[in-house]
């Protein structure tokens, strides 16, 4: 006789001899406490600090401890590496939360790549979970959460943007709602910077989106596109997004790639105030918001290179585990 044991998404079948009956045993799930050592699951598409796998079905759970919390909101969607394992590893999530003050959700995907391949096939896949997860967020904003309550923000970290992009673009797909986010803020976008505009206009957060660049970003210049193509954290290419202003951190942050991290902002003061302004869902410091005339359409905004560790937006730098430059590579 035939048994049926169903585990995490489906079911096995058993060969039992002697059995009286088909038995369906409930479903396990891998969900729970993870460590440096986890690999992704896709029953667990939700990661909060410091490493608690939840699934999808329970992201309304998530928001309401998030919102009882009172702190901004940020959804953040990874880059490439063997999450979240790197993120329980290099606390990245903790980091995040200490640095900035905010409660942070992950949404995980299948984004481990070998030596430097980029598991693009995998991210266009994950983009529909990615949709279906801003679905829920945009129903829980109109259903439950008051206007007064915290400002939710999006973060997408390089690889990450392939999935957002494909999320809003993808053909036969209802367009992804975003806005509800008070602010986008795009880092390190392995995205091809060719037509990248057609995507991000269709953002419209509440606020503002703004487009990290670093054209010395270490990760980045490794980064073998298609053709040719240049990755978007790079360097943007015409035509330009009319709705959202590119920081360029060219020559203030070295070969950084992980630029949301307060440690890699070189002490430039700033681009720390930018970019805590956009996770917190704040408006943009006064001084930030005058762009420079000029290459990127009169939105590109440079920042003051001034240098002070000592200023009141360094002192949350995050004292955990500290990952030297040089392996900033996700």
């Amino acid at each position: 006789m035939l048994r049926l044991r169903c585990v995490s998404l489906g079911c096995m079948v058993v060969l039992c001899f002697g059995c009286a009956s088909v038995e369906l045993q409930p479903a396990a799930t891998a969900c729970g406490i993870c460590d440096q050592s986890s690999e992704f699951s896709a029953s667990c598409r939700l990661v909060t600090a410091p490493c608690l796998r939840s699934s999808a079905s329970v992201l309304r759970e998530r928001l309401d401890e998030a919102f009882q919390e009172g702190k901004p909101v940020v959804l953040y969607v990874h880059g490439r590496g063997g999450e979240p394992g790197k993120s329980a590893k290099q606390r990245i999530l903790e980091a995040l939360e200490a640095e900035y003050g905010v409660k942070v959700l992950m949404f995980n995907w299948d984004s481990k790549g070998l030596l430097l391949h980029r598991p693009v096939d995998k991210a266009v896949e994950a983009s529909e979970h990615l949709r279906a997860v801003l679905a829920d967020i945009a129903r829980y904003r109109r259903e439950v959460a008051s206007k007064s309550g915290p400002p939710i923000s999006l973060l997408a970290h390089s690889m990450g943007n392939i999935v957002l992009r494909n999320a809003l673009t993808e053909s036969g797909q209802q367009a992804a709602d975003l806005t509800l986010f008070a602010n986008v803020l795009l880092t390190s976008s392995d995205e091809d910077a060719e037509g990248h505009a057609g995507w991000i206009n269709r953002l419209r957060p509440q606020g503002t989106t703004m487009i990290v660049i670093n054209d010395n970003d270490g990760t980045l210049v490794q980064s073998h596109h298609p053709e040719g193509k240049t990755p978007l954290g790079l360097g943007p290419k015409a035509p330009f997004v009319s709705s959202a202003y590119y920081l360029d951190l060219t020559g203030q942050v070295g070969k950084a790639h992980r630029v949301f991290a307060k440690g890699r902002l070189h002490n430039r003061v700033e681009a720390c105030k930018i970019v805590s302004a956009m996770l917190r869902g704040e408006n943009l410091p006064a001084s930030s918001r005058s762009p420079q005339n000029g290459q990127w359409n009169a939105r590109r905004i440079v920042p003051n290179p001034k240098q002070d560790a000592e200023d009141d937006c360094f002192k949350g730098v995050f004292k955990g585990v500290s990952v030297p430059e040089r392996e900033d590579s996700e």
